[in-house]
Parts: structure tokens; C-alpha cells; sequence
């Protein structure tokens, strides 16, 4: 077997940028939204899901769950949705 080659990025580096849960939790309340702890786990899983697929970086990450807060700012109450889904993460430009 092969030793696994290092990724390029400096030790350290990536643990500091990554974008966590409890940073994904805080700007989602940051909306003034009671969402339930299993709802943020599923959305949370969803996106990072799409961030191995389209091999997004975790600023471009962390700038899709801004963009889905202020997208859900501009809509009327009963439209403010968590995405959930993959797909649905998919829909947020």
C-alpha cells in the first residue's frame, strides 16, 4: 500500500477554515428561527453532502448558507423553509 499523499494545505489550515455545525447553528439563528436540533443536523448533512459532490471549498460552503438566509429573509413567513435536501440546497444560486 501506498503512504496517503498530504493534500497541499498547510497543517492546521483546514480545521480553522472549516465551516461547523455550531457555525452553520449560529447563522441560522441569527434569523430568529426556532428550528429543531434534528432539522439543522439533516440540513447541515445535506449541504456538506453537496460540498464533497461538487468539491466546494468551505468559504464557498459557508457563502451557499448565507445565500439560503437571505433568500429566506425576503420571503413571507410561511415560505421561510431550512433546505433539507440536496436538491434543494442545489436550488440556492
Amino acid at each position: 500500500m501506498r503512504p496517503r499523499q498530504g493534500s497541499g494545505i498547510p497543517p492546521g489550515r483546514e480545521a480553522r477554515d472549516r465551516f461547523t455545525f455550531d457555525q452553520f447553528k449560529s447563522l441560522i439563528a441569527s434569523q430568529r428561527l426556532d428550528v429543531p436540533q434534528d432539522r439543522l443536523e439533516q440540513s447541515y448533512v445535506a449541504l456538506l453532502n453537496l460540498r464533497k459532490q461538487n468539491r466546494w471549498s468551505w468559504a464557498q460552503t459557508r457563502r451557499r448558507a448565507e445565500r439560503s438566509q437571505q433568500e429566506r429573509a425576503g420571503r413571507r413567513p410561511a415560505k421561510r423553509r431550512l433546505p433539507l435536501t440536496e436538491r434543494e440546497w442545489r436550488r440556492i444560486s
